[in-house]
Order: C-alpha cells, then sequence, then structure tokens
C-alpha cells in the first residue's frame, strides 16, 4: 500500500493540486492546517482541488489543524464518497487501522481548534483500547508531533510537541504517526519502534510518501513539489 501526506496547506491550493495530480497513491491523508493563518480565504475554496482529483485515491482521510474550524473533515466528507474525517475516529482500510486526532494542545495563539493535552491523550487511548485486539496494523494521524523528538523543535530548539500523544504512542506502539504543526522541523524519528514522520509544510511545497506491506515500512520519501 501507497500512503500519501500532507500537512500545513495554509492555503496554497496550487500546491496542493500539483501533488494531488502528479504523486501515485492508494491512501491520500490531509494532516491539517488547510486554512491560512489570519486570512479570510475560505478553507472551502482551498479544498477544491480534493474534489477535483478524489478519484485519483482509493481512500482520503482528513483532520483538522489547529488553525481550522473543528467542521473541516465534515465538510470535506460531502466532497466525494472516498473522503472520511478520522477527527478522534478510528477507520479500517487494506487489514491497516487508521487513528486520527486534529487540532493541537492549548497555544499562546489562541487558534481555531485547540484542546488540552490531557483530553487528546484520553480520547485517542479510548479508540486505541476500542481496535487493538483486532491485531491489524496501527497507523495514527496526528495534527500535533509527540513531544520530545526531532520533529516538534522550534527554530530556538524548544520541544514543544503534545506529551500525551507520546504517551499513548509509548503505551500502543503504532507502527507509524503521521503529524506536521512544526513547520521548521520536517523528517523523522522514532518512539520506540513507532516512525513519526513530520512531511513538512505543503505550504512550502513539502510531502512524503509511504510504501508499507503488512506492518513493515518498505519506504518513506520526504519530498518537495
Amino acid at each position: 500500500m501507497k500512503l500519501l501526506a500532507v500537512v500545513d496547506i495554509h492555503g496554497n491550493v496550487i500546491g496542493l493540486e500539483k501533488v494531488l495530480k502528479s504523486v501515485e497513491s492508494d491512501i491520500l491523508v490531509i494532516a491539517g492546517d488547510v486554512a491560512p493563518y489570519r486570512s479570510i480565504m475560505s478553507y472551502r475554496s482551498i479544498l477544491v482541488p480534493l474534489s477535483k482529483y478524489s478519484d485519483r485515491f482509493k481512500e482520503i482521510l482528513i483532520i483538522p489543524g489547529n488553525m481550522d474550524p473543528e467542521e473541516l473533515p465534515t465538510y470535506a466528507e460531502t466532497l466525494s464518497s472516498n473522503i472520511h474525517s478520522i477527527h478522534f475516529k478510528a477507520l479500517r482500510i487494506n487489514n491497516y487501522v487508521f487513528i486520527g486526532a486534529g487540532g493541537s494542545p492549548i497555544t499562546p495563539f489562541s487558534t481555531p481548534t485547540e484542546y488540552p493535552d490531557e483530553l487528546i491523550e484520553n480520547r485517542l487511548r479510548k479508540i486505541f483500547v476500542s481496535v487493538i485486539s483486532c491485531n491489524e496494523p496501527i497507523i495514527l494521524i496526528t495534527h500535533a508531533p509527540p513531544y520530545g523528538t526531532k520533529v516538534d523543535k522550534t527554530y530556538s530548539g524548544i520541544h514543544v510537541g503534545s506529551r500525551g500523544i507520546r504517551r499513548v504512542i509509548e503505551e500502543f506502539k503504532p507502527i507509524i504517526n503521521i503529524c506536521g504543526h512544526i513547520h521548521e522541523s520536517p523528517g523523522t524519528d522514532l518512539v520506540d519502534k513507532t516512525i513519526v514522520i513530520n512531511p513538512g509544510p505543503l505550504m512550502r511545497g513539502k510531502y512524503v510518501v509511504v510504501e508499507l506491506e503488512k506492518s513493515r515500512v518498505l519506504k518513506i520519501e520526504v519530498a518537495r513539489i
């Protein structure tokens, strides 16, 4: 299975369209921050390429970022029958379980979709407990990265990720966590055996393609359009 993931689009409609029409993939993941920062530009207009190219993917999964209204994934579902919100939900696809958690822990900036870190942790834990008995590989999609990794550091080197997400990863051990939020820290890291991937912002042309076979990650390509 091949998975294309984008995050932190922030209104880059041209970049989104380029990726959707040129990158071959089975699953498309949009890990939040479709909307531009403090802009009146409608997230609905930004998602136009999603409806235009939805038939290129078997399934499309979406969560909101902290800059998005919480209802963004619900609206996205109206664009095509293969678009699914996984915001605080689980979805089985091709013998994998995808679990999502959008938004971010509380920030100093009062952005639209923020939650106490404990709430994110508790809601994720309940979802993991509900699916863990299926013994299928789990892929975790979050907007915020886990705390204390290479992908949650600001320009000044401070770790600003979610401690709750990290604890959930340590406890339940998904095979992959795809995240974003921290634009300056694209790349990969490990939390125990979980591969954590921050593709970097599509706003700057960045995305990632992951190839999977059963519970094995065959290839990770962090790329730029």
